[in-house]
């Protein structure tokens, strides 16, 4: 009898350490993938603007964009990058205003990809000077980075779309790129 209660009490303590491993296990999982999701978005876009021959930020969608007018601070929701001197070649990244998912097309492409999950911030792009002062379209100058920063939304077991009243978790990326001039 003593050994049953024994056995039985030991058993509920492995079964309760063994439930209490696989909350943490999705915990940890949820976070994992937000910085997984994040490093290849991050990658993808110091890969397409470090060898760039310009970039241009300013507000834009999947059939348009639109650049900031000089006197204006150099923030929107969309960066677009030219490759070469061909201007009509583009790779666009930027935040949809109607799901708030953040997406990547290039010229032609009648879909967007999506890269990451709900963004929380409108304006995510900025060009910043060394000091990390956002600057004034029309004084840019050629050494300014392009600074990206975002805040990806996500629930406790790692779903990026949010529901209404859900408990969700906020992950904070920031990165700037310096893109390469080519003369």
């Amino acid at each position: 009898m003593t050994a049953t209660a024994v056995f039985m009490m030991l058993m509920a303590g492995v079964l309760g350490g063994h439930l209490f491993g696989l909350k943490m296990f999705e915990i940890t999982k949820a976070k994992l993938n937000a910085s997984e999701q994040a490093r290849r978005v991050l990658n993808r876009l110091q890969a397409d603007l470090t060898y760039a021959s310009s970039s241009r930020i300013g507000a834009g969608s999947l059939g348009s964009f639109t650049a900031v007018a000089n006197g204006n601070p150099a923030l929107g929701n969309a960066l677009q990058i030219y490759p070469g001197t061909n201007l009509s070649a583009y790779v666009r990244y930027y935040r949809d205003a109607t799901d708030q998912l953040f997406k990547r097309m290039t010229n032609g492409m009648a879909k967007a990809e999506v890269l990451a999950g709900p963004i929380r911030e409108q304006n995510v792009f900025s060009y910043q000077d060394f000091r990390g002062t956002n600057q004034i379209m029309g004084s840019v100058p050629n050494n300014s980075v392009v600074s990206v920063s975002m805040t990806i939304m996500q629930t406790l077991t790692g779903r990026t779309n949010v529901s209404a009243g859900e408990l969700v978790d906020y992950y904070l990326f920031e990165t700037s790129v310096a893109p390469r001039r080519r003369e």
